[in-house]
């Protein structure tokens, strides 16, 4: 019942509170539920800064992403992180693995990804229950954490259900 996205994110800003090199999430087998946008960058919350405002504010929209990293740096964001499920999927058939499922607000993304750099998706089911809205991964420059994008990243057997949009790639004032 607990959301996953929560301890995803956690894990996230674990590994990369040791630097921004190599890590690997593994995510157990089954259906699990997330409510949050897993961001793929270190949560940094001070007296000043808050980057973890996507947890109550739909990240759809370029206004709310670029106010969910106000105050970040190019350094927050990951390099060599993988996220990666359990068993895997064939073709549109996904057996025993992995399912992220969606079951926040509408209007949001499952996964987040601002200019990572050799970071991998494998393995893994994204479920949007058909929630109005969402999609299930928006891979774009990060020119709000003073960079420009990301290179040599990798997806691979992912499935796309119930969502809107499988995958955004690159935003109108900072084209990928």
């Amino acid at each position: 019942g607990a959301c996953w996205g929560e301890k995803i994110n956690a894990a996230i800003t674990h590994a990369m509170s040791y630097g921004r090199g190599s890590a690997e999430i593994v995510l157990p087998p089954g259906n699990l539920n997330i409510s949050v946008p897993i961001r793929f960058w270190r949560q940094i919350k001070t007296g000043t800064v808050d980057t973890t405002c996507a947890d109550t504010k739909h990240t759809r929209s370029i206004v709310a992403a670029w106010n969910c990293t106000r105050g970040a740096q190019g350094s927050d964001l990951p390099q060599g992180l993988m996220l990666r499920g359990i068993g895997g999927s064939t073709g549109n058939v996904f057996e025993g693995g992995s399912r992220l499922t969606w079951v926040g607000p509408p209007d949001n993304v499952m996964i987040e990804m601002p200019a990572p750099w050799h970071c991998r998706i494998k393995q893994i089911a994204l479920h949007g229950m058909w929630v109005r809205g969402v999609a299930g991964i928006r891979y774009r420059a990060g020119w709000d954490f003073g960079t420009n994008g990301g290179k040599q990243n990798l997806f691979e057997d992912l499935v796309f259900e119930g969502l809107d949009t499988g995958m955004i790639i690159g935003y109108p004032l900072s084209p990928d």
